[in-house]
């Protein structure tokens, strides 16, 4: 999960604004903490994969012969930074939220848009327009961070999620219906996918 969805998915695409810019201020520490935690990574991981995890800490700045002599991570409590998790948790919100809008809406994920956000909580207002640049970066889209009573009046698509409402544009010719007809089919799947776990589940020789 930390690996495959939070590392790539979230952080090295968070990344990829301030290393794409020449002179960019956060360039450098971008680049520290990107080697940091992937050496991290496959300190972790050496254990249960050890010559794959050898070859790619070679190809690291690194002290020592191998890997197999560093240290195992430990957990280091001044790392603890609330705040940002807080933060990391408000634009994961906008982002998938955002992106839930375009997938009801077939909108392919690259079509530039513009995407309207409210919350009714003034710190996450804060941090939404703190962290603009970044969601702007990953939706690919522009960000307008208004009450909902400024936002246009017809053709918008509320998506509710916590204290936090994004708009979404809808085409005049998109036939909303269809959209509704497949929100139901996807709902109707859901029992018949429980049912096909728990028969499995159900069985002691399977489990």
């Amino acid at each position: 999960q930390f690996i495959w969805h939070e590392y790539c998915d979230w952080f090295i695409e968070l990344a990829k604004p301030s290393l794409q810019q020449d002179n960019h201020p956060d360039a450098p520490s971008t680049r520290h903490t990107l080697l940091e935690s992937f050496e991290i990574i496959q300190r972790l991981l050496h254990p249960v994969m050890p010559f794959i995890t050898e070859e790619i800490w070679q190809s690291f700045p690194h002290e020592g012969l191998s890997i197999m002599t560093q240290p195992f991570p430990t957990e280091q409590p001044d790392w603890t930074n609330s705040q940002a998790e807080h933060e990391y948790t408000i634009l994961q919100s906008v982002v998938t939220t955002a992106r839930t809008g375009r997938a009801l809406l077939n909108i392919p994920a690259n079509q530039p848009l513009t995407i309207w956000c409210t919350t009714t909580n003034d710190n996450e207002t804060a941090s939404i327009k703190a962290l603009q640049p970044y969601i702007e970066s990953l939706l690919r889209s522009t960000l307008h961070l208004a009450q909902s009573t400024e936002w246009p009046s017809d053709h918008i698509l509320h998506l509710v999620s916590g204290n936090m409402t994004v708009g979404i544009p809808v085409e005049s010719n998109l036939d909303l219906q269809q959209v509704v007809k497949k929100v139901n089919q996807q709902l109707e799947a859901k029992p018949q996918e429980c049912t096909r776990l728990q028969d499995p589940l159900a069985s002691p020789t399977f489990r």
